[in-house]
């Protein structure tokens, strides 16, 4: 899947990547108070989105921000 179909999936559904956790926000249609942060995992699942591209592409914005991350789930750290 490229960068563009994941990028306009997340953001119809309303989910905002939040590279400082590498976890996702809900920015729009949460059922509760307790749905507003999700994982890759979770995600990926929720939108069809193969797990593996999607973790390609948050490691592609990590690498934007000169952050990256030692495993699929691991929290950014600063590159030096």
């Amino acid at each position: 899947m490229i960068d563009e179909e994941i990028s306009s999936l997340l953001e119809d559904a309303g989910y905002r990547f939040v590279p400082d956790a590498a976890r996702y926000q809900v920015v729009a249609g949460a059922a509760s108070a307790e749905e507003v942060e999700h994982s890759s995992e979770f995600v990926a699942d929720e939108l069809g989105i193969p797990y593996e591209d999607l973790v390609r592409w948050e490691d592609e914005r990590l690498a934007e921000l000169g952050l990256s991350r030692a495993g699929p789930e691991a929290p950014p750290a600063q590159v030096e």
